[in-house]
């Protein structure tokens, strides 16, 4: 094992394994501080974590101080949690707590009849919202797929949807209209999201705006609808909350208002991380609970 400084009591490293990135924080006062993030393949995780988890002389651009606790949301790929177990381990000495979906916990009652499938990060998203909004939620994930989950007031999960996302819509038109070909990269970022360019096209006028274009909006016509459908079966405004890679991107071609939120996930792990199973959500206070 690696020689480590024995961390300060309490202090709680939150991790979100997403299917190409990592993004962590830690938890300090029920706060996220000092957030960052990473490409991932399985192979390359010694390396990344090597660089940006460990300090070093001269340190680098953002070591990490060895926390007291890791706790994390696993949607990743095959290997990827043995991968931060074994150098959690090895650096730390730390098992690293990986969060599992319970059929009524945190205020949040899931709606999946098979519970143990609903995945952890949006299990995490939906205590996340729970506890920052009143009233109703529709949670949407806008990542590799695009995710949408509804909240009733009173924590109750009614269910979701799940549809490609703008990146793997992308894809897929590439991959199976021969005649589209490869989308550019020069109109993607580094992390795959949209460059500002692509993001303000209407009608493209060359067929890689065309499908620049066109998963967009299919994209942000789906949520719209879907809100507008989820208030009128309440009969009530509904808060929209986006996550996910893709939600700064889609925000503000919504037609309705909707709040951004990119590290929701790790929002919910810090009330997790945090032991307060029993914590008063806004609508147990407006109870009197």
């Amino acid at each position: 094992m690696h020689g480590t400084t024995k961390p300060p009591e309490g202090t709680v490293l939150v991790l979100d394994i997403g299917n190409t990135r990592l993004k962590w924080a830690y938890v300090v006062d029920g706060a996220l501080v000092e957030h960052a993030e990473a490409t991932y393949t399985v192979p390359q995780i010694p390396k990344i974590l090597d660089k940006r988890w460990t300090p070093s002389k001269p340190p680098p651009k953002s070591p990490l101080k060895p926390p007291h606790r890791v706790v994390v949301s696993n949607v990743g790929k095959p290997g990827i949690a043995d991968a931060i177990s074994q150098w959690t381990q090895e650096h730390w000495a730390l098992q690293v707590e990986y969060v599992e979906v319970e059929r009524e916990a945190w205020g949040i009652t899931c709606a999946y009849r098979d519970y143990g499938v609903f995945g952890a990060d949006r299990w995490l998203a939906l205590i996340a919202a729970h506890k920052k909004c009143q009233g109703p939620v529709c949670v949407v994930d806008c990542g590799t797929a695009l995710t949408v989950d509804a909240l009733a007031s009173d924590g109750k999960h009614l269910g979701g949807l799940i549809v490609p996302g703008i990146g793997l819509m992308r894809k897929t038109l590439s991959r199976g209209a021969e005649r589209i070909g490869n989308i550019s990269k020069s109109n993607t970022s580094q992390n795959g999201a949209m460059s500002a360019t692509a993001q303000n096209i209407w009608l493209g006028r060359s067929t890689q705006e065309c499908v620049m274009a066109g998963t967009m909006w299919a994209a942000v016509a789906f949520i719209d609808r879907v809100v507008a459908d989820l208030e009128a079966e309440l009969h009530q405004r509904v808060t929209c909350i986006l996550a996910g890679g893709d939600a700064q991107a889609v925000c503000p071609l919504l037609t309705r208002e909707a709040t951004c939120e990119p590290d929701l996930v790790l929002q919910g792990l810090a009330v997790v991380a945090g032991g307060r199973n029993n914590a008063e959500s806004p609508s147990e206070k407006r109870a009197g609970n």
